[in-house]
């Protein structure tokens, strides 16, 4: 459980490599994001994803610290709605500790319903022509349903902590600031993405490569 008296930190998880890099950090959670993922595949819409490419990513993970999965919308619908009997499936078959819920997809019954049965939540919301005052709504149905933490990606620090002050749940953002932690997307940071970035690996890599290359004709 996650509580507001200790900074945050968390980690998106790709695979296993990145993991074991930062296995003996004071990592709070791994993330598996959804977003990360179809970059990094190659993919430009997340719907894409099927429930089998997430399995794959996470069945080998046995790490001591708490495995979040964001839940596939589209792969898990059955006429609009998502039962609980998928969801447990979901999270026994991707060694999940907490399912993470995009907050504008979601009837948060399944986090009534679930949390009663021994799921738990977290809920994210990635900036987008939604208002204000809509997330706030939703934000705020999510953490009467249960929900145990809140991601909020790409708002301004103006609006996270409008949402921070708003919930009693941690709530944590990209830069960490007016909030409970900071929410790290590897690809991000490494320079795997079209953002900027603290790393470029991205002109590392086709530095390097061009290098070699040169070398090769020479």
């Amino acid at each position: 459980m996650f509580g507001k008296d200790n900074k945050i930190i968390a980690f998106s998880y790709f695979n296993f490599l990145f993991a074991s890099f930062l296995s003996k950090r004071d990592i709070s959670f791994f993330r598996l994001d959804l977003r990360e993922v179809a970059n990094l595949c190659g993919m430009n819409d997340i719907s894409l994803l099927k429930e089998n490419d997430i399995k794959t990513i996470t069945r080998t993970y046995n790490g001591k610290i708490p495995l979040v999965v964001d839940v596939p919308v589209v792969s898990l619908l059955s006429k609009n709605e998502i039962s609980l009997e998928k969801m447990f499936a979901f999270a026994d078959a991707t060694n999940a500790d907490y399912l993470s819920l995009n907050l504008n997809y979601f009837d948060f019954d399944v986090v009534k319903k679930g949390n009663l049965l021994g799921l738990k939540f977290i809920g994210y919301s990635v900036q987008d022509n939604s208002s204000v005052d809509f997330i706030k709504e939703k934000s705020l149905e999510f953490q009467s349903a249960g929900g145990n933490l809140l991601i909020l990606e790409d708002y301004s620090e103006a609006f996270v902590k409008m949402i921070h002050s708003t919930l009693n749940i941690p709530v944590i953002s990209e830069t960490g600031k007016n909030c409970d932690g900071n929410y790290i997307r590897v690809d991000k940071m490494l320079g795997l993405a079209e953002t900027e970035s603290d790393v470029n690996i991205r002109k590392i890599f086709l530095d390097t490569a061009d290098e070699k290359i040169f070398k090769i004709k020479k």
